[in-house]
This record gives structure tokens, C-alpha cells and sequence, in this order.
């Protein structure tokens, strides 16, 4: 069975997820990161109880990742202005190996019109961040340093589109990206124009192979890759239900196709042949 029953509130990412509702937590050891409208938390587990170490001041920190062989968490700022200017912005923190405390490297600003960011990628080698640009309807290519500085952006991609449901999907909305674990390819959803994206990633920029076409009016938004790369599963926000993709890459030829869809009813739990995966929502309590 390639997708059994999930719920709203068992879908998302085993790795790291965030909204403004539940903004992401972020594990490392018995260290946990949450973002908040204004902040950063970070927890210590202690047996069944979790004790605050830590709050520090951040914008809207509506994503956040970690790349545990650097030591560096990543976040997302959904703002839509910095310093005067339409954009949003991302951050990179140092981690202290010993207390799991943060410490804020830099932050750096989207490219002009990138307002509203909601999620980010880095390569698998590290070297690079894709961030899915909601508001401004593109997505920027950043370069990420050896230390986890990050610089400044490399390529914009623009969208253009829209959806069924004239509020929700007046525009395009690239809602969330992930990397394959190849590094080759870049997987993204679009929120407001009912679209999945497979992308190249050579040469540090991101090139189109594919687009698919969601239901109408379905609101494409969170996604998970599974370890493998060989299966894709998205999250219909806007009609309650999780497909899932199968992914070929085809002797130079990758693309994606749609294998099963199913309501987000049921365990939480999501199958795809040998591998299962426990997706956690951004609905859901801690």
C-alpha cells in the first residue's frame, strides 16, 4: 500500500516544520527549538518535562531547520518589510555543542518583493539554501558558507499563476521546497496556483523539468520526501487531503507522478512499500 490514512494533525515532516500556528520544533539530542511571533525557544528535556533555556528575539520565525554536522539552525523571517524595503529575511544561529543554547551568526534580506517567506531547504551538502517565497510568488537560491554564514541571494525564480479559490489563490504562493536527497533535483509546492514543481540544481541554480497540476481549488502546501527519494507526499490544505508522488529519475529524464490520494483521516501513519514514516502537523499540540 503506497498511502494509508493520515490525519491533519499527524501530516508533516519528520525533520522540522513550522506555521504560525505551530511554529517548527527542531530536535537535536534532547534539545528542542520553537519559534514564536517574536522569539526563538529552546527547550531541555528532562525525563517526561522540558525546561526553557533560552528565548531570543526574532522576527516571525515561521521555519526552522537544522544541519546538525555544522552545528547551525536555520530560520525563516515571514516579514514583508527590512530595512525599509518590501522583504523578508533569513537567519543562521550557531548552536553551542555542549548547552544547545543559540547564538545569532547573521541576517541576511530576500531579494526586493520577496515578502512573506514560509519555508526553506539547504542542500544536502550544505552549501546551499532554497527559500519558498509565499507572499512574493518566487523562490530564492542562497549560497551558505562553511560556518553557516549565509550570503547574499544568487538567482530569484519567479511564479505566476493562480488557483481556483479567488481568495485563497489569487496569485502564485510557493508554500514549501525540499531538496532530493540526490541534491540534483528540488521539489516545491505552490499554495496559490494549485502546482508541484520539480526542479534541476546544477550548477548552484534551480532549472524547471516538471509541473503538476494539483485539483482545483486544492492548495498544495506542506511536503515530506521520503530517505529513499523515491516517493513525495503533499498536503492539500484547502481540500483536507495527502497524495502521494512517485519519483523517477529516469536515466536523465526525473519526473514525478501521482500514485494515491487520501483524506487526512485516520493513524497518522503513512506507508510507501518498506519505508514508514510518522508526519507530525503544524496543528498539533507539543
Amino acid at each position: 500500500m503506497l498511502l494509508s490514512g493520515v490525519t491533519r494533525r499527524g501530516f508533516l515532516r519528520r525533520l522540522a516544520v513550522g506555521s504560525c500556528a505551530l511554529l517548527t520544533a527542531a530536535r537535536r539530542r534532547e534539545i528542542a527549538y520553537e519559534g514564536c511571533a517574536d522569539y526563538i525557544e529552546v527547550f531541555r528535556r528532562e525525563g517526561e518535562q522540558r525546561r526553557r533555556i533560552q528565548r531570543l528575539a526574532s522576527a516571525n520565525p515561521s521555519f526552522l531547520t537544522i544541519d546538525i554536522s555544522r552545528g547551525c539552525l536555520f530560520a525563516v523571517n515571514e516579514v514583508d518589510e527590512y530595512e525599509g524595503l518590501p522583504r523578508g529575511t533569513v537567519e543562521s544561529y550557531a548552536i553551542c555543542p555542549s548547552t544547545g543554547r543559540i547564538a545569532l551568526m547573521g541576517r541576511q534580506p530576500l531579494s526586493l518583493s520577496a515578502i512573506g517567506p514560509r519555508h526553506l531547504a539547504i542542500s544536502p551538502d550544505g552549501g546551499y539554501m532554497v527559500v519558498a517565497v509565499f507572499g512574493g510568488g518566487a523562490y530564492n537560491v542562497l549560497p551558505v558558507e562553511r560556518d553557516g554564514e549565509i550570503g547574499a541571494v544568487t538567482q530569484v525564480l519567479k511564479e505566476i499563476g493562480s488557483g481556483a479559490n479567488p481568495k485563497e489563490q489569487a496569485s502564485a504562493h510557493p508554500h514549501s521546497v525540499a531538496f532530493h536527497p540526490s541534491g540534483k533535483f528540488v521539489i516545491a509546492t505552490d499554495f496559490g496556483s494549485d502546482r508541484i514543481s520539480l526542479f534541476s540544481f546544477e550548477g548552484c541554480r534551480l532549472g524547471r523539468v516538471q509541473q503538476i497540476a494539483t485539483p482545483p481549488g486544492s492548495g498544495p502546501a506542506d511536503l515530506y520526501i521520503s530517505r529513499s527519494g523515491r516517493h513525495v507526499f503533499v498536503e492539500h490544505r484547502l481540500q483536507r487531503l495527502c497524495s502521494c508522488y512517485e519519483f523517477d529519475a529516469g536515466n536523465g529524464k526525473p519526473s514525478l507522478s501521482w500514485r494515491r490520494s487520501a483524506p487526512l483521516a485516520g493513524d497518522g501513519t503513512v506507508e510507501t512499500g518498506g519505508e514508514t514514516g510518522k508526519l507530525w502537523s503544524r496543528a498539533a499540540p507539543l
